[in-house]
């Protein structure tokens, strides 16, 4: 009878397979999991230069979750260790930023036959950004532009509700309703006085 040497399994070398690791924007939950080839589990993980982005945190089961509280850019690197004493290590950058928000809540009247110009004002997001109007329109002879201007004169009163939506530059969205009103011009009338007589 002829005894055969046990099977020898050759390990894969352990390597993190994870390319990139998406930013978003801060306040909402983020969840990522890491991807890694060959090595023996268990495996740990540890952050070995930089930091990553406050509040997040990389679990054991390789899962980078948390709710990211400042946006910026962050740089950092990961490294991975296996059962074997094998390790893996990369470099990551990623950023976050403030939500998505059109800051306008108010538009002044217009006055009929005056030119207005009044700019809509957004924040967070990525610049720069782009804005129209989705539902609903403005009174006649007023136009909003791409880059939030609102523009022209009307030669009536009226009052509009309409939504506007803006968009920054990685296609995140935010609508939100405003209302213009035209208003005619104010006259002053004077009462009539009568004449003073002298004597």
């Amino acid at each position: 009878t002829t005894t055969l040497p046990p099977p020898t399994t050759t390990l894969a070398p352990l390597v993190i397979s994870t390319e990139a690791i998406p930013g978003g924007t801060t306040g909402g939950t983020y969840l990522v999991w890491l991807r890694i080839t060959g090595g023996r589990a268990p495996f740990t993980w540890s952050v070995t230069s930089g930091e990553l982005p406050v509040g997040l945190e990389i679990t054991p089961s390789r899962l980078i979750r948390g709710i990211p509280a400042k946006p910026g850019e962050y740089s950092f690197g990961l490294r991975v260790d296996d059962s074997q004493g094998n390790a893996a290590g990369s470099l990551f950058t990623t950023s976050f930023v403030e939500p998505l928000v059109v800051k306008t809540s108010f538009i002044a009247d217009i006055t009929v036959g005056v030119e207005t110009n009044t700019t809509l004002v957004g924040g967070g997001g990525n610049t720069p950004y782009t804005w129209q109007i989705v539902e609903g329109e403005l009174p006649v002879g007023i136009s909003l532009t791409i880059d939030g201007q609102i523009t022209g004169n009307s030669v009536q009163p009226s009052i509009r509700t309409f939504t506007v939506r803006l968009t920054d530059s990685k296609n995140r969205v935010i609508d939100k309703d405003l209302t213009l009103e035209i208003v005619n011009p104010l006259i002053f009338v004077l009462p009539d006085f009568p004449v003073g007589l002298n004597g």
